[in-house]
């Protein structure tokens, strides 16, 4: 199997992916027009969705680039999907990750500013998992964010032959830059073009970390990246 291939998120040229499936009969019938990120789905000025009675259970296919592993997307795609959609307001929240296709946007865009080398473990990984987890708390929240991500990476495959310690130093490094893009969610009041801009920034600023150096790191908070190919 090939190293962490680019990876976690749906290339956008394979159609409409989405990373956060849910039954679209979950939607609320009523937009949440609370500003992203501050809690509840009410307050002063904001309506209080209301929601259809669930009337099926169909679940978008989901489907993985870094793996061949059918089990592994299977239970990645049920896992998320499943979580989503225990209560509405974050199914509604989910399902609008999914429509303004965050995950495609964190491709095309990572790839777009940061277009040398494959993709995996270099300065456009780090801008795509930026923009991806910032873009799911923005547009959505940092619960959402977490969980799926948390997911991925607990049931991703990432490995190169010979060398096991590789997937565990590429998931170390995802994990740091997740949590970086999940504070520039968190700081840009719902706005992704903000999250694009600030995960590029960061991503031009990112630190190349040498893989004996990785074990044990975890994110300061101080809204940096690291990657550990390339330039």
């Amino acid at each position: 199997m090939t190293a962490h291939a680019p990876t976690d998120i749906p290339s956008p040229t394979a159609g409409r992916r989405p990373i956060v499936p849910v039954p679209s009969s979950l939607v609320p019938t009523t937009p949440d027009s609370r500003p992203t990120g501050t809690g509840s789905p009410s307050g002063p000025g904001i309506p209080r969705p209301t929601f259809r009675t669930p009337v099926d259970t169909a679940i978008p296919t989901f489907d993985r680039d870094d793996t061949d592993d059918e089990a592994a997307k299977k239970a990645e795609q049920q896992r998320i999907a499943g979580w989503c959609a225990r209560h509405p307001v974050r199914a509604y929240r989910c399902n609008r990750i999914n429509d303004e296709d965050i995950a495609g946007q964190a491709w095309s865009e990572s790839k777009k500013y940061f277009p040398e080398g494959d993709g995996a473990d270099n300065r456009q990984d780090a801008a795509r998992h930026c923009i991806w987890l910032g873009g799911m708390t923005a547009r959505g929240d940092e619960t959402i964010a977490r969980y799926s991500a948390d997911t991925h990476e607990q049931l991703s495959i990432s490995q190169v032959d010979g060398d096991p310690s590789y997937g565990r130093h590429s998931e170390i490094m995802d994990r740091y830059n997740n949590e970086t893009g999940i504070k520039i969610g968190k700081e840009s009041d719902g706005d992704f073009a903000t999250v694009i801009s600030k995960c590029v920034t960061a991503a031009n600023n990112a630190r190349r970390i040498p893989r004996s150096q990785l074990e044990g790191m975890s994110n300061p908070g101080d809204g940096s990246l690291i990657f550990f190919r390339g330039r």
